[in-house]
């Protein structure tokens, strides 16, 4: 049986997915969202199971047309269509990176896993990208590689930083 903490912690974490997605910068067919900063934190911070399911319940909801994706938008066409296996690529953060608080406590190895997580989300997505729109995969990359480093590093110290007093109070995701 989940608790109740466990199911609202999920809910809060898909909810701080989707306040943050729609908020865009255009880089040609796929956006740079914010989205991809709270996932990492989100997951870093949950166990792995509840990391995949806010992650599932944050596309669930664009996916049933719910305007939580980039630029205030929803629907399952974003699913197949240029960007979904960006969306879908996602999962590999909690994946990767669920508990990672609780085993380690080390920021260079929760940084480390954030890069890793964060460039196999942007391998999913440009090769789905360039099975849907025949655009070349280094589109899909190469414009996303200072910013994937960047918000790593801004996900991981924030990782670090609130973990201990999610501790101290006892509600550590």
């Amino acid at each position: 049986m989940i608790r109740t903490r466990t199911l609202t912690n999920i809910a809060l974490g898909a909810a701080l997915m989707a306040v943050t997605a729609p908020f865009t910068i255009p880089l040609g067919p796929v956006p740079l969202t914010l989205q991809t900063l709270m996932v990492p934190l989100v997951a870093g911070l949950m166990d792995r199971q509840s990391g995949l399911w806010a992650v599932m319940l944050y596309v669930l909801m664009g996916a049933i047309g719910l305007p939580v994706f980039a630029g205030f938008t929803g629907g399952m066409a974003h699913l197949v269509g240029p960007t979904g296996g960006y969306l879908v690529g996602l999962l590999l953060f909690p994946a990767l990176l669920g508990g990672s608080v609780r085993r380690s406590r080390n920021g260079w190895w929760i940084g480390l896993i954030n890069i890793v997580a964060g460039l196999l989300q942007l391998v999913v997505g440009a090769v789905w990208l360039h099975v849907v729109t025949g655009s070349a995969i280094a589109i899909g990359i190469v414009p996303f590689l200072v910013p994937l480093l960047i918000k790593a590093a801004v996900a991981t110290l924030g990782t670090v930083a609130v973990a201990p007093v999610l501790r101290r109070t006892g509600i550590l995701m």
